[in-house]
């Protein structure tokens, strides 16, 4: 078989295997917005329980928005990562952070192929709260000292 024959058929491949993809688009287009569609109705029935629960109005949840924007502008923008506080506001934070990509994960992505990037942040968010870790146990007695990672995240 010729270069020039190979070429042709792999690019009748290609538009074959894209025209099967436009074939289909429409049924997966509509399945993601059905999915999305779900989604944003179990959280607003989630955030009126909350609501109800709490006993809050919209304009006290507006209130409290606000105060927490306040306290956000007026904390400190960069962390001290030499004192025994500012490690203790970043392994905070990393806990947050990990806690909620955990949780999102599969919530919110479709497929695997997704999920990769999610955890790759997981992964290099636990070594810098590893870091973290190691470097307030240094600061502190024995007695005060941090569980690891994964005690924490468990």
């Amino acid at each position: 078989m010729s270069k020039a024959r190979r070429n042709d058929m792999i690019t009748l491949h290609a538009h074959g295997w894209n025209m099967g993809k436009v074939k289909v688009l429409h049924r997966y287009l509509a399945k993601r917005y059905f999915k999305s569609k779900q989604r944003a109705v179990a959280v607003g029935k989630e955030i009126q329980n909350l609501l109800t629960t709490l006993q809050i109005t919209q304009v006290g949840m507006k209130q409290w928005v606000k105060e927490v924007e306040e306290w956000a502008a007026s904390s400190p923008k960069s962390t001290n990562c030499q004192d025994q506080q500012g490690l203790q506001r970043v392994m905070e934070g990393l806990v947050l952070k990990i806690k909620q990509c955990k949780a999102e994960l599969y919530r919110d992505i479709d497929n695997n192929k997704d999920c990769r990037p999610k955890r790759d942040l997981i992964t290099k968010e636990k070594r810098k709260m590893v870091e973290s870790i190691a470097s307030y146990n240094s600061l502190v007695p024995d007695t005060a000292a941090v569980d690891t990672a994964d005690a924490i995240l468990s």
